[in-house]
C-alpha cells in the first residue's frame, strides 16, 4: 500500500463537492506539443478487484517543459460514481520532504490538485497548465513541469480505487506500480553552440573540420545521431566524417582542388531523443 495514500483518503473525497471549481479544464488529445519519444510503464492486468484497473502509464514531455501522461483502464469505458483515480508526484525526488509533493484524484464528474503540507493533503489550485480529462479507457493528464517544481527528473505512482464502504483501508485498490514508485527523466531537447572551423582559413584541396558543443537540459550530450551537408562555391561536398563525441558535434570534408576564394557553407545537425537542431556556418577558402 502506498505511503499516505489512504491517509485522510474520506477527507479528500469530501472535496468532491467543490471539484467543480478547482478541477483542471478537459482534457483534449495530444494537448503537449511536440512530445518526445514516450516511455512506457506497465502494471499486471487483472488485479484491481474490481477497482479501475490500471494497466500501463505512457509519459513524455516537449521542449516547452510541457507533460504528458496516459493512463490506460482497460475496465472502465468511462468512471462510474465510485470510481476514484489518483496520480501521486514526488516533485523533487528528496525523501526528507516525504514520498510525494503533489497528488491528482479524478472523479467521474470532476478532479482535484491537492498538495502535501507535512501532516495532510491540503486542496490548492490547479497552476493554468494543468489539463485532466477522460478519453473511452484512458486518463489523460498535462502539465507544465516548472509550476510542479520538477527539475531533471520526477517519481509517481497510480491507483484506481473503488468506494465501498465506511472503511477505505477495505476499499478494492489497485497500485501502479504494485510496489514503490516509477521515475521519469525529461528528454530536452539539444542546443548548439558556436560552431568551430579548423583550420580557421582552409585551404582548397585539404581537409576542414567543424565542431559545435551540443547540450540538453544544461548538460551535455554523447548520444545522438550527427548528420553533415556542405557546399562549397555552390557545388555539394561530400562529408568524409561525422560523429558526436565528449560533447561536440563534429564534421569533416576534404575540400576540392581549384576552389580557393569560394565560401563553403554547410550545416551540422543533431537528432538526440529530445529533438532536432541545426547549425550553420560559412568560411572563405584560400
Amino acid at each position: 500500500m502506498r505511503a499516505r495514500v489512504r491517509h485522510s483518503a474520506r477527507a479528500a473525497l469530501a472535496c468532491v463537492a467543490v471539484a467543480a471549481s478547482v478541477s483542471a479544464g478537459s482534457a483534449v488529445a495530444g494537448q503537449a506539443r511536440g512530445a518526445a519519444p514516450v516511455t512506457s510503464y506497465n502494471d499486471a492486468s487483472g488485479d484491481g478487484n474490481g477497482a479501475p484497473d490500471l494497466t500501463g502509464v505512457t509519459v513524455s514531455n516537449d521542449a516547452a517543459g510541457a507533460i504528458t501522461m496516459r493512463i490506460t483502464v482497460p475496465n472502465r469505458p468511462q468512471l462510474v460514481s465510485t470510481d476514484v483515480i489518483g496520480v501521486w508526484i514526488d516533485a523533487d525526488r528528496n525523501e526528507l520532504t516525504g514520498p510525494y509533493e503533489f497528488r491528482i484524484l479524478k472523479f467521474p464528474f470532476g478532479a482535484v490538485l491537492e498538495r502535501w503540507d507535512g501532516s495532510d493533503w491540503v486542496l490548492t489550485s490547479p497552476p493554468g497548465s494543468l489539463v485532466i480529462g477522460w478519453q473511452s479507457t484512458e486518463l489523460f493528464i498535462a502539465f507544465n513541469r516548472a509550476d510542479l517544481g520538477i527539475g531533471a527528473a520526477f517519481g509517481f505512482s497510480a491507483a484506481g480505487i473503488q468506494i465501498a464502504g465506511e472503511d477505505p483501508n477495505a476499499w478494492p485498490w489497485d497500485d501502479a506500480p504494485d510496489f514503490g514508485s516509477w521515475t521519469y527523466t525529461i528528454v530536452f531537447a539539444p542546443t548548439l553552440g558556436p560552431a568551430k572551423v579548423q583550420p580557421a582559413r582552409p585551404k582548397a584541396g585539404r581537409l576542414v573540420s567543424v565542431a559545435v558543443p551540443v547540450q540538453a537540459g544544461g548538460a551535455s550530450v554523447d548520444t545522438g545521431t550527427v548528420k553533415c551537408s556542405a557546399t562549397v562555391g555552390g557545388k555539394r561536398v561530400r562529408t568524409v566524417a561525422s560523429g558526436l563525441n565528449a560533447g561536440a558535434a563534429g564534421c569533416s570534408w576534404r575540400l576540392p582542388p581549384g576552389t580557393a576564394g569560394k565560401t563553403l557553407r554547410g550545416a551540422v545537425t543533431v537528432v538526440t531523443a529530445g529533438g532536432t537542431a541545426t547549425k550553420t556556418f560559412s568560411v572563405k577558402v584560400r
